[in-house]
């Protein structure tokens, strides 16, 4: 059920950096006037389903020494979470960098994921889901990129076209106008 004056609150974890603080989110149910943590730490990222708005997502570091990439899914306004996602940070060295919840199509998220392997990124591409996190297929893939940094930033959709993306990377910008079966650099 909605609540009128429920705020949440995110302090994002440094995934570049061995700080170990309480990286929590934090939620409110009294419009801002007192806080409680939620159980989730190490927090990435934190979004909301538009369209169902009692389903959350948060990318975040788990496990002993944050070895592992999560994205996990609450439908349930946060008291539970189920893992929809997760990746080795060491062994292989992979890393979940982004996560996009489509709000004009209800379902479709988007995560961008890194390979490394000699002290630099070997690929990177995005996944996609179009049932609210249960499945996941490769989408967009950039194999054996130039740059030794940071490849895919962010999947952009646009209003009304749910055909049409954007994704952004550190050497441009690619768009496809047929939901990812052609891709061109603008």
């Amino acid at each position: 059920p909605f609540i009128e004056h429920h705020l949440i609150a995110v302090r994002l974890f440094n995934q570049d950096s061995d700080y170990e603080g309480k990286e929590t989110v934090f939620e409110s149910f009294d419009g801002g006037v007192s806080w409680s943590p939620k159980s989730i730490t190490k927090v990435i990222q934190y979004e909301f389903d538009p369209t169902f708005q009692n389903i959350e997502y948060v990318l975040c570091l788990s496990g002993t020494f944050n070895e592992y990439y999560q994205l996990l899914k609450s439908t349930d306004d946060g008291l539970t979470w189920s893992m929809k996602l997760q990746v080795n940070r060491y062994n292989p060295p992979e890393g979940l960098q982004s996560l996009l919840v489509d709000s004009y199509t209800s379902g479709r998220i988007f995560i961008t994921k890194e390979y490394y392997g000699s002290g630099r990124i070997d690929s990177s591409e995005v996944l996609r889901s179009t049932d609210f996190g249960e499945n996941w297929n490769r989408f967009y893939v950039i194999n054996n990129p130039s740059e030794n940094y940071r490849t895919l930033n962010m999947v952009v959709p646009i209003p009304h076209n749910s055909n049409r993306l954007y994704i952004l990377k550190t050497s441009g910008v690619d768009t496809t106008d047929d939901g990812g079966n052609t891709w061109h650099t603008i």
